[in-house]
């Protein structure tokens, strides 16, 4: 019942993580539709964060999500101001957005909906910090990949937004429903059940698969019955994105030094050694 969840000027922060690695098996197009897409949802811009975590350190990557900022400037008021549901740009002008756009169709809105094509700077418009992040990889050390990424993220969200909760998303997994995190929030913020709660999982849905496909493709036995018994019985798979986690569940307050938990102290000790030997000029 969202309609019982506090005044936006108090709901909790959100930060979205998304990891890239690689622009040639990963388009960078695709990536920044889930940029975007995270970035349009229906939550307070103030208390939202995306950051974007490009281990392949691109710089088609980089000017990209730059791009991508602008774009979002016309973008994101577009979508709160008519309240578009298929936030993702490549999938509300493609075929997938056709019911939407002939329900919004108005003199107005087909106005705008043109001048969606053009970059431009708009000074008043709200948008969620955008943060890109790039990390250092050594061929000597093994390299986590997606985890060691996630870590690397939480790291820098701490310092630039310490939100409570996190969004994780694949790069090509975007948001197709923009009142995600408010439903997250629903029972995040519900005091009967919080206290058990680590997050909550969204079911993945997948578009464009093969009509003939006899593989499940979809993953409909997962998703739409193995998931949902399983979470009947007390709690469901973390699926790896498309859930709202609480930051809490993986180590107490950050910036209580009273309350933080051994976990969080020993990655923060891990975190200091290795800016020191990234700074004492070490190469490889």
């Amino acid at each position: 019942m969202p309609e019982n969840l506090p005044a936006d000027t108090e709901l909790p922060g959100v930060d979205v993580f998304i990891c890239t690695a690689d622009p040639t098996k990963e388009p960078v197009l695709e990536v920044m539709n889930t940029v975007l897409s995270a970035m349009s949802l229906d939550y307070p811009s103030e208390k939202l964060s995306v950051y974007l975590s490009d281990d392949g350190g691109a710089t088609v990557t980089l000017y990209a999500i730059k791009e991508a900022c602008g774009f979002a400037r016309v973008w994101v008021p577009f979508c709160r101001k008519y309240g578009v549901k298929t936030i993702c740009p490549d999938a509300f002008f493609s075929s997938f957005g056709d019911d939407e756009r002939l329900i919004l169709k108005g003199n107005e809105f087909e106005s705008e909906e043109e001048n969606i094509k053009v970059i431009h700077d708009n000074k008043e418009s709200k948008l969620p910090q955008l943060v890109y992040m790039s990390r250092e990889r050594r061929p000597s050390s093994p390299h986590r990949f997606k985890a060691g990424a996630l870590n690397a993220l939480l790291r820098v969200s701490g310092v630039m937004s310490n939100a409570p909760y996190m969004l994780v998303l694949d790069c090509d997994m975007y948001c197709n429903d923009p009142s995600s995190a408010k439903q997250a929030m629903c029972f995040h913020l519900d005091h009967n059940i919080t206290t058990t709660l680590s997050y909550v999982q969204f079911p993945q849905t997948f578009y464009n698969v093969s009509k003939n496909d006899i593989y499940d493709a979809q993953s409909r036995s997962a998703y739409q019955n193995k998931y949902q018994g399983m979470d009947g019985v007390g709690g469901t798979v973390c699926a790896g994105t498309g859930y709202y986690l609480k930051k809490e569940a993986l180590y107490s307050t950050p910036i209580n030094q009273d309350n933080m938990t051994t976990l969080f102290q020993k990655a923060q000790l891990e975190y200091k050694w290795e800016s020191q030997l990234y700074q004492s000029g070490l190469s490889y």
